[in-house]
């Protein structure tokens, strides 16, 4: 065990190993920090992406991933490891139309009122018109750009603006 100033990051994987940490003298008290426990791949591509988009997930793709997707040209991945799933290796657009599915489907539409939509909408790039709006593009001339309004689609999930909601069915539990 080491004692030693705690590494910090905003993605997990960062202990690899058990440290301990004096919190207190006076009572004698350390904290313990451990690695977590992960499983090393995601076989289920919709679990991959609900990880994806919570923003706390590892490298998790399966190989099959980018051959499951009808329509998406995504490099063909590996078995992947322990490490980050970034954004980018799914794209906003996709990450985007996942969340709005999910959304839809579990009734959860505060997205219509945050981005200024008068009923909800199963049509990502309709709904990406609507976000690119809010975010003052149309205002500035400035042509549509679906990748960035995804990013603030997404960002907006993550903040907390959309709302507070699990991307699970409490149905079963």
């Amino acid at each position: 065990m080491s004692f030693s100033p705690a590494k910090v990051a905003p993605l997990p994987g960062v202990t690899r190993a058990l440290s301990a940490f004096k919190v207190s003298e006076n009572p004698l008290a350390f904290l313990i920090d451990s690695p977590g426990i992960m499983v090393p791949r995601v076989e289920d591509i919709e679990t991959g992406l609900k990880l994806a988009l919570t923003g706390t997930s590892h490298n998790l793709l399966p190989s099959s991933f980018s051959s499951s997707i009808p329509k998406l040209t995504l490099p063909s991945y590996p078995t992947i490891h322990i490490g980050a799933i970034k954004d980018s290796r799914l794209g906003q657009e996709v990450l985007a139309d996942y969340l709005l599915y999910i959304m839809n489907k579990m009734s959860f539409f505060g997205y219509t009122k945050v981005f200024g939509l008068a009923e909800p909408n199963d049509n990502i790039h309709e709904v990406l018109q609507a976000v690119s709006k809010f975010m003052g593009v149309a205002k500035q001339g400035t042509e549509f750009d679906p990748e960035s309004s995804a990013a603030h689609f997404v960002r907006a999930y993550r903040s907390g603006e959309l709302g507070t909601f699990t991307l699970d069915s409490c149905r079963d539990i």
